[in-house]
């Protein structure tokens, strides 16, 4: 399965023209509290919706982020 918000977790994590696939770990990237205010910025900047930080899930996967991603978007 591709990754459906591809240059949108690249800009979130820093990144340029690194290869992502769902299964890679998001320690393996500056998975920080940097990024996921770049998350808050992305969601709110899309879908005008804010996100308390404090509600965050627990995203351990590139997967596991575009899903969260994919959310806003029904």
């Amino acid at each position: 399965m591709n990754v459906i918000n591809q240059s949108a977790i690249k800009e979130i994590l820093g990144l340029e023209d690194d290869v992502i696939e769902r299964s890679q770990n998001l320690d393996e990237f500056d998975w920080d509290s940097l990024a996921m205010v770049m998350l808050q910025s992305h969601v709110d900047e899309k879908y005008n919706i804010q996100i308390d930080p404090d509600n965050l899930p627990d995203l351990n996967t590139i997967g596991c982020l575009d899903d969260y991603i994919n959310s806003f978007s029904s």
